[in-house]
């Protein structure tokens, strides 16, 4: 038996705090010092260079947003229970980018949408074959259309009539309405 208050398991030792080590992988250890909630400590491996499922897992969501769904599908799910990454080695090198250039948010978003499967048509020559051998397009041979978000619509619209206003901050652009 395991006593949870007294932090001692069934042969009388103390249990050391720590995190599980499922999270962290066999070989990392995160000590908690005595009298330390861990909360900085948690902080601190979670943004560590040395864990790169934080990486892995933000790099998903970008990539998710850009294209409407993630490298890995279920994009809050990186478990077991989740799906396997179409392009996992993809996935790998962004994320160990995303680390090595400081996490540079505005960087990854250049890298993805400067490359050559954001910048894809929705169109293929050949859609009738593509969609027979790869129905759902996990080879990204072209880019996967979507809805516009009602943001992404409004905005559009402002930057064609000029009321676009790109500053940050300040009053928010008030187009002049028709009645009719």
């Amino acid at each position: 038996n395991i006593c949870v208050r007294g932090n001692v398991h069934s042969l009388g030792e103390p249990v050391k705090r720590g995190f599980l080590s499922v999270t962290q992988g066999k070989d990392a250890t995160v000590e908690i010092p005595d009298g330390q909630s861990g909360r900085v400590q948690l902080a601190d491996w979670i943004a560590s260079g040395d864990n790169p499922l934080t990486a892995r897992v933000f790099v998903n969501r970008v990539w998710s947003h850009l294209f409407g769904r993630g490298i890995v599908r279920s994009v809050d799910n990186f478990g077991l229970q989740g799906t396997t990454p179409t392009h996992p080695e993809l996935l790998d090198w962004l994320a160990a980018d995303f680390v090595e250039n400081g996490w540079t948010i505005k960087r990854l978003h250049r890298l993805i949408m400067t490359s050559r499967a954001y910048r894809q048509s929705a169109r293929h020559p050949q859609m009738n074959v593509l969609r027979e051998k790869d129905p759902t397009n996990d080879l990204l041979a072209y880019f996967p259309p979507r809805r516009l978000t009602s943001e992404e619509i409004r905005d559009g619209l402002l930057l064609l009539t000029g009321e676009l206003n790109p500053a940050h901050g300040g009053l928010p652009a008030k187009p002049e309405m028709n009645m009719e």
